[in-house]
């Protein structure tokens, strides 16, 4: 059996009552923890390519308000999502991917 390689990909998340609507796509790397405000009515956009037989899990730390995130195929399929109730409790999700693949990721 192949042994499955580790990546994590880790968002810390806040909430600001202040909305900026520059919609940019952040690329995450494996083991870096990214921290960003997000406002009230914004989606945020990563990628995450993981190679055949990778496993990727992600992270939202909630820091004040109930986020919720998906994980999108490069097509567009919405492949997972998380919205657990209440802020403070960390949405996550993981992925193996059976074939080198990159993930739109979105954070609302």
């Amino acid at each position: 059996m192949k042994a499955l390689q580790s990546v994590v990909a880790l968002l810390l998340l806040t909430f600001s009552s202040t909305a900026t609507f520059a919609q940019q796509t952040t690329t995450l790397e494996p083991g870096k923890a990214i921290d960003k405000t997000i406002g009230a009515d914004e989606t945020h956009s990563y990628t995450l390519t993981l190679a055949s037989g990778m496993y990727g899990l992600l992270r939202v730390d909630q820091k004040g308000t109930n986020l919720a995130v998906s994980v999108l195929s490069g097509e567009g399929q919405r492949l997972r999502h998380a919205d657990l109730d209440g802020a403070g409790i960390p949405e996550q999700l993981s992925l193996v991917a059976t074939d080198t693949t990159q993930y739109r990721i979105e954070v609302t």
